[in-house]
């Protein structure tokens, strides 16, 4: 069994995303032979101009963090002054609590006026890759 997660535009609908979830878990079952218990999504601003700017700016604030492996899950609202994304950290990082930190620091610095809210993630696939 498994689960992940995906980024969908954010103007999908309630249908869309269940055929598409749908279509997944047949696909990752027939090729892998593993059945998802879960598909989570994370909503893609697709649309606002402004949001797509605050993303460019965010990447590359969070990639220049050596321990950042990846940013995703991202999405940015004017309207309620929020910027949520999670962030992949190596392993190999002393403390990766601390990286979120640091990383959340050098956000807040370029966006003052907007709550975060920032996750920490894995990529356990990356990782048993390396280990084999």
């Amino acid at each position: 069994t498994g689960s992940l997660h995906i980024e969908v535009k954010d103007t999908m609908n309630a249908d869309d995303l269940d055929r598409l979830i749908r279509a997944i878990t047949v696909e990752v079952y027939r090729k892998n032979d593993v059945l998802l218990t879960a598909v989570g999504i994370y909503s893609a601003n697709t649309t606002d101009p402004k949001a797509m700017e605050a993303r460019n700016k965010v990447g590359e604030i969070v990639l220049a963090h050596p321990d950042v492996l990846q940013m995703h899950g991202f999405y940015f609202s004017a309207q309620e002054k929020t910027i949520r994304f999670d962030l992949v950290v190596g392993f190999d990082a002393k403390d990766r609590k601390q990286v979120i930190a640091d990383v959340s620091d050098s956000v807040r610095k370029a966006f003052p006026d907007y709550r975060l809210q920032v996750a920490l993630d894995t990529d356990f696939t990356g990782e048993l890759a390396d280990s084999n």
